[in-house]
């Protein structure tokens, strides 16, 4: 049987043929990165016909590669040089020559999307693949090669994938087809560099080639990408030597520093956090910034692991980007800068937008940390001074920074374990004014201190209107109480989170209280967490009392979000239950990591039964469900511990019944803990298919002007809220999608109608109303969920048109209790968009896969 042999188009390196002496031969060779050249010498009287064909192909698959490369893969002798064609391809023909490369290299396509949402857009992100897997090395490889000389994309982003598989290795070829040594418009690059590259590993040989052979890319984003950090978590891998690492890395920064040094790249912004740099990475970095030439916009060297010596360099170094860089990050890093250094650099800046320099300084010193003259011309849109022990000089300049108009455009602040206490806290928020459209994050500081006057801003509704104390460990329960009283009296507020925030100890009735009038009197916070904390060496719960406090929510009418894990539900959950089977606002639930059993779980659906709005509840996330079946299970088939025999039953011939503990009882079960997950996602589906066919029906409250206004919500609050937002806008999308062809046919129809006879082109509008190239905006574009207005029951606490709350702990008889699992840990979210809605008709293919 004969064999058998295919060849992708875009691994032919050479053709060589003659037209002049009408020879019926040509030879071609072919050749896949890592591999040998396979030749072959052919003969055909139609030789013309497949010169003219294979060149076609050529140009078709990669049409923005420059002219001059085919030539030099097409040696034919006595054909005129082809004329310039340009490709109409809204992607750069990205679409052509991705699918193209990896058919040829017989890989599957990897998954990507368009961002349009970056400073320079549109961005190619390459997207990571899900359960800790990696591209491999020809599949990287075809991602960097269709995207050579590509002049559609300004940015691309290879962010949490790692390329480890191209780190060193080489790969050499003797036609130099893995080195770009000239541009689009042909500049070539110096000897001294060429022999640099060609010794080099094929990860840097491909970063060079990618910002090189390309005019348009003002962006590249290398965060996370040789391994050290999960890609989902960021959670830092436990590895104690990273020397691998640093080499990884290293490979990433040669090859950009060379550009920019020569001025050989258009590239001015540049992400490499999450990437160990080791001392002489450092060292480049330091030389590059330093070049007058050398204008950065965007620098992020977040979580690198630089240290003392390295750090520093870096942000004297940053003195020579004063006037062009807009965008920093060196924040987490295990160096300490000295105060003097720091200030220095900050007294230069001109055009800072984003300032995040975590743990980078001691304040030792009762000076500023900012020049205020300087400070008031910054256009900040995001400041993190988190782990920085902030003075009093520099939370004043800050409040007046934030009293200035110059400081509308901040829209996220982080002070986390800022050694914040009450009275400076206060002082912030009074600058702020009422409401104001930020994020603010003070976790983990000791508010204790001036805990009243920081109250007393926020009874007056002063303060932001996204406001995170997490962690935050209360010496006295009176403050946590008062804090609790002052959010109950906010209308600013929407979105709050006081995870792990406690009281020293277990809540006592008055904090139950403060928590239940909260719950039952804030008309104002629409996404809420309240989750505990649990680990071995420290705890942030508020006891056993909580879950009985919950039944606040009875009464609540404005949260839509809420997320209270780790707060032992398991033991009483009668009264939250029983609050979501009458609550009317609710969307997504996660009350997860709070060792519900089957019993727990059961309880909670029978009053869920009666929910029509939730249409997403987390009971377990990700393996906790798995775990807590098999503890019910092992509980069940155990049998219980009985005496020892004694002597005179030794002697007794009756059998003693044994506990059943077969595979039938197993069964049994699973199929109950089955059955109860079954019913859950029921209800929640049946919820989201009505909310579904009521958006579809009620296109004014869905439009994409309301979503958008609450993307910042959802995006800060993370978990399910942040899915529903990503499921409302699919269903958006497509809503948008079909309303815009059944627009289109209704034009064509009365056109026809109306116009019969006249040129087709004459009556349509189909071009105008199509969608365009923008077909990734969906992704990392933000809506969010829907602002519906649902009316309140009247129950017995409504009366003579005054509402009187019911006290904490007045229903006896949602006073379900039951306690019999301690495993606590985390499992199950359940998400179900994509049953009710295909995605975007007018997305990417790619684009689908790796969403």
């Amino acid at each position: 049987m004969a064999k058998t042999f295919s060849f992708g188009t875009v691994t032919l390196i050479r053709f060589q043929a003659s037209v002049a002496n009408h020879q019926q031969t040509f030879a071609m060779g072919f050749r896949v990165p890592f591999g040998k050249e396979t030749r072959f010498t052919l003969a055909s009287v139609h030789y013309r016909r497949i010169i003219d064909t294979v060149m076609k192909m050529d140009r078709i698959l990669k049409p923005t590669w420059p002219q001059h490369l085919q030539q030099a893969i097409f040696e034919i002798r006595g054909l005129s040089p082809p004329l310039q064609l340009t490709s109409g391809n809204d992607l750069g023909g990205l679409d052509i020559s991705l699918p193209a490369y990896c058919a040829a290299y017989k890989v599957s396509v990897p998954h990507w999307r368009i961002d349009w949402t970056t400073p320079s857009q549109p961005c190619f992100c390459l997207l990571p693949l899900s359960q800790d897997k990696t591209y491999s090395p020809l599949q990287l490889l075809a991602v960097f090669r269709a995207l050579r000389y590509n002049g559609f994309f300004k940015a691309v982003s290879f962010a949490d994938v790692d390329l480890s598989p191209l780190a060193s290795r080489q790969d050499y070829s003797q036609y130099g087809d893995t080195v770009v040594y000239a541009s689009a418009n042909r500049i070539r690059i110096p000897d001294d560099l060429y022999h640099i590259l060609s010794q080099a590993s094929v990860l840097e040989q491909e970063i060079h080639s990618l910002l090189f052979a390309s005019d348009s890319i003002r962006s590249i984003n290398l965060s996370n990408v040789v391994g050290l950090y999960e890609p989902k978590t960021h959670i830092r891998r436990m590895i104690t030597d990273t020397t691998t690492f640093e080499t990884k890395t290293f490979e990433l920064l040669r090859p950009i520093m060379e550009l920019l040094r020569r001025q050989l790249s258009h590239c001015h912004s540049i992400v490499l956090s999450r990437n160990p740099i080791s001392k002489a990475g450092a060292d480049d970095l330091r030389d590059t910034f330093s070049n007058h030439k050398v204008r950065l916009r965007r620098l992020e060297l977040a979580n690198c692991g630089l240290v003392d010596f390295g750090l520093s360099d870096i942000w004297t170094a940053l003195d020579y980007q004063a006037d062009s860089l807009e965008i920093i990050d060196l924040s987490n890093n295990q160096g300490n800068v000295k105060f003097e250094i720091v200030c220095n650099a900050l007294s230069h800046l001109r055009r800072a937008t984003k300032l995040c320099i975590a743990r980078n300084v001691r304040l030792a010193t009762g000076l500023s940390l900012f020049d205020d003259d300087t400070l008031a011309t910054w256009q900040l849109q995001e400041l993190d001074l988190s782990g920085i022990i902030l003075n009093d000089a520099t939370v004043e300049s800050l409040a007046n920074y934030l009293s200035a108009s110059g400081s509308q455009s901040l829209r996220k602040l982080c002070l986390d374990f800022a050694g914040l206490n009450g009275f400076q806290a206060a002082r912030l928020f009074r600058s702020m004014g009422p409401g104001r459209e930020m994020e603010v994050y003070m976790n983990s500081n000791r508010i204790d201190d001036g805990i009243a006057d920081l109250c007393d801003a926020i009874s007056a509704g002063l303060g932001p209107w996204c406001l995170f104390l997490q962690m935050i460990d209360f010496a006295r329960e009176e403050s946590y109480v008062k804090l609790l009283r002052a959010l109950a009296q906010n209308t600013s507020i929407k979105c709050l989170s006081l995870a792990g925030t406690s009281t020293p100890d277990a809540a006592s009735e008055t904090a139950c209280q403060a928590v239940f009038d909260f719950l039952a009197k804030n008309n104002t916070v629409r996404y809420l967490d309240m989750s505990g904390f649990d680990s071995k060496l420290d705890e942030g719960r508020l006891g056993r009392g909580f879950s009985r406090a919950l039944g606040g929510l009875r009464h609540n009418t404005r949260i839509e979000h809420l997320r209270v894990r780790s707060q032992m539900l398991n033991i009483n959950v009668g009264d939250f239950a029983g609050a979501l089977g009458v609550n009317k606002t609710l969307r997504t639930v996660d009350c997860s990591s709070n060792d519900l059993t089957l019993s727990n779980l059961r309880y909670l659906i029978t009053h869920l039964e009666g929910n029509t709005s939730i249409r997403n509840f987390s009971a377990f996330l990700d393996q906790e469900l798995g775990r807590t079946m098999e503890k019910s299970i092992s509980d069940a088939t155990t049998p219980a511990p009985v005496k020892r025999p004694s002597m005179m039953s030794r002697f007794r011939h009756e059998k003693t019944s044994q506990p059943q503990q077969g595979p039938t009882l197993i069964q049994e079960l699973r199929s109950e803990w089955d059955h109860a997950i079954f019913q859950l996602q029921c209800i929640t589906d049946e919820n989201l298919r009505n909310h579904v066919e009521a958006m579809t029906s009620d296109a004014a409250s869905t439009s994409q002007a309301s979503l958008e206004g609450e993307s910042m919500f959802a995006a800060a609050f993370g978990g399910l809220a942040a899915d529903d937002l990503a499921g409302l806008k699919i269903v958006t999308s497509r809503r948008s999608d079909d309303e815009t062809q059944r627009m289109s046919l209704h034009t064509r129809t009365d056109s026809s109608r109306s116009t019969a006879g006249r040129p087709d082109s004459v009556g349509s509008s189909e071009a105008a109303a199509s969608p365009s190239s923008e077909a990734g905006s969906s992704e990392s574009g933000a809506a969010t969920p829907l602002d519906v207005d649902y009316g309140v029951e009247t129950g017995p606490g409504l009366q003579n048109g005054q509402e009187q709350w019911t006290v904490y702990g007045d229903s006896p008889e949602h006073n379900y209790t039951y306690a019999d699992g301690q495993d606590a840990d985390v499992g199950l979210q359940m998400k179900r968009y994509r049953r009710f809605q295909g995605d975007p008709t007018d997305r990417i293919e790619e684009e689908d896969h790796g969403s």
